[in-house]
């Protein structure tokens, strides 16, 4: 059994850890009010100063109504952010809606930083100077992780899968990602998204002038 969670890795934005450069940034995926307070409850165990980021959307996807917030538990979030000296963020389509609910929390306005599209959200990621806790909404963060990725070598943590051994070891190695190069050649290593949002990494075995051959197990 301990065998076995020591191979357990984090799942697309739940308590998803990435390096943007020389920052740590960790995505934490809420959609309701229980999983909300879960997160907070954990931002609150942590000792450092980090920057919380709320990104609230409401796309059909994520579902219209956003008074979930609301039922949240923010009780404690303020205390903890002040004792560490952290800070709170929102964006998103309802980001002024989060905004308030900060500030019910007990966060002064003027404290709360709101970033009107996710791409100024992103660049402000890149360039901060603590580790960064997005919490997003399921839109808002298929958004975020996509603007975070653009341009920039990423360092993707955990890596999971057998596939690539000996070269790749799960919950050893990692895979820093690179802007895609003009044109791919054998035993390069392309990362691609399945429908579903899926990620997944194989060796290329052969380019041909249409198409390329991967490796598949």
């Amino acid at each position: 059994a301990v065998k076995s969670l020591s191979k357990t890795g984090a799942g697309f934005g739940r308590m998803e850890k990435l390096s943007i450069g020389n920052v740590d940034v960790r995505i934490i995926l809420v959609k309701n009010p229980v999983g909300l307070s879960r997160a907070l409850d954990y931002l609150c165990t942590r000792k450092d100063t980090f920057r919380a980021v709320f990104c609230l959307n409401d796309r059909i996807n994520d579902g219209t109504d956003i008074s979930w917030i609301w039922d949240a538990d923010f009780d404690r979030f303020a205390d903890c952010c002040r004792e560490t000296g952290s800070s709170v963020s929102v964006a998103g389509t309802r980001a002024a809606d989060m905004g308030l609910r900060l500030k019910y929390a007990g966060f002064p306005e003027n404290s709360i930083s709101l970033y009107e599209t996710m791409d100024d959200l992103a660049e402000s990621i890149r360039d901060a100077d603590c580790p960064v806790c997005v919490l997003p909404n399921y839109t808002a963060m298929l958004e975020i992780r996509e603007r975070l990725a653009a341009g920039q070598r990423v360092r993707y943590l955990p890596f999971r899968g057998y596939s690539m051994l000996p070269m790749l070891r799960q919950g050893i190695d990692t895979v820093e990602l690179a802007p895609l190069p003009e044109q791919l050649s054998k035993y390069d290593l392309p990362v691609y998204q399945y429908p579903s949002g899926k990620y997944v990494m194989h060796r290329i075995l052969k380019v041909r002038k249409d198409s390329v051959m991967l490796y598949l197990q």
